[in-house]
Order: C-alpha cells, then sequence, then structure tokens
C-alpha cells in the first residue's frame, strides 16, 4: 500500500521547522517551557489551599467563601485589581499574575538558571499579584515599555519590575529600563 504523498509532507514540514529552530543543542535549552517553572501551584503547607487560593484569602477584603466545606478552594470574596483599578467579587475571574512574566524572564537571562531556580521565581511572592483575568490576558508576556497598568498604579508596578529584575539578574530590555529609570524621576528612586 502506498501513502500519498501529501500524507507525508505535512510531518516532514513539521520535521524541518522543528529542527530549524535548534540550529546547537543551546538554542533547543533556551526555548521557553511553564510547565519548566511552574506545572501548578504548590500547597506547601498541606492545608489543602494552593499558593493561588492562600492569595485569594488573604487579598480579599471581606471573608471569602469556598466551593465546599472543605474550604480548599474559594469561589467569591472581594478583591481590587490594581492593573484595572476594579472591584471583583469572583474568583475564577482572577489570575495571579507574574509581574515579570515568566516567558519574559525565561528570554531575558531565566533560560540558563536551574531547575530549582526556575521553580523558586515562579511561586515568589514579591512577583506576584491577583489581578483581572482579562488585563492579564493584555498584558501577556510584555515589559513595562509595551504594557503598564492602570496609571494609579504605574509607580508601584515599576517598582516591582525593578526590585523583582535585581534580585534574579533579569536583563531588561533597553527600553523596558529606560521606562523604570524615567518612572523614577516621577515616582521616587525606592
Amino acid at each position: 500500500m502506498l501513502i500519498p504523498f501529501r500524507l507525508l509532507l505535512v510531518p516532514l514540514l513539521l520535521l524541518i521547522a522543528m529542527t530549524l529552530q535548534c540550529v546547537s543543542p543551546s538554542d533547543c535549552n533556551r526555548q521557553y517551557r511553564r510547565e519548566d517553572y511552574l506545572l501548578r501551584w504548590p500547597d506547601n503547607d498541606g492545608d489543602c489551599q494552593n499558593l493561588r487560593h492562600e492569595l485569594l484569602v488573604r487579598q480579599s477584603r471581606s471573608d471569602v467563601t469556598f466551593t465546599n466545606s472543605s474550604n480548599c478552594v474559594v469561589s467569591a470574596g472581594i478583591w481590587f485589581d490594581p492593573y484595572t483599578e476594579v472591584e471583583l467579587n469572583k474568583a475564577s475571574d482572577l489570575d495571579v499574575d507574574h509581574v515579570i512574566p515568566l516567558a519574559y524572564a525565561h528570554d531575558h537571562g531565566g533560560y540558563a538558571w536551574s531547575n530549582k531556580m526556575k521553580k523558586a521565581f515562579a511561586v515568589d511572592q514579591d512577583n506576584l499579584l491577583l489581578v483581572y483575568d482579562y488585563e492579564n490576558s493584555v498584558k501577556g508576556s510584555k515589559g513595562p515599555s509595551e504594557y503598564l497598568p492602570a496609571k494609579g498604579f504605574h509607580c508601584e508596578y515599576l517598582r516591582i519590575w525593578k526590585r523583582v529584575a535585581e534580585k534574579y539578574d533579569i536583563e531588561l530590555d533597553e527600553a523596558d529600563w529606560a521606562v523604570i529609570i524615567e518612572a523614577q524621576l516621577f515616582c521616587g528612586s525606592s
């Protein structure tokens, strides 16, 4: 039985494309894979609430409600999204945002980190904020030269970028550093 050439062409083109992406083995190691940083939010204290739900409980402006009596999964509360300056009450409308996105960090030096350091970065609460999920998708993996939240949060947002970038020795793009430096003039240098 002969296989039509068209059926062989697509897998062959995919193989060629993958090969071209990895000119050398080090190039393949530079490809971002979220799972290298974070498979799921951890539950380090074993109380059934993972880090996301612990943040939801801690940062709610009211008592939270849970999906069931085991109190593991938060369903409602009142949270303020600093990116949009909007109040939200459904936990499902919130994402835990990495202020310096995982993909950005990876592309700016994180690819060379050990697995342990990648995982530590992914759960470092200095770099995590609860934000409206839609706005988080708008932000994506952009740096501050391409995305800034609501004006009232610019200064704090850029302070977090600077602090976390210095903590992890992340090599920021020149345009992103320029935004941070300019903000220091208006926000103060802290």
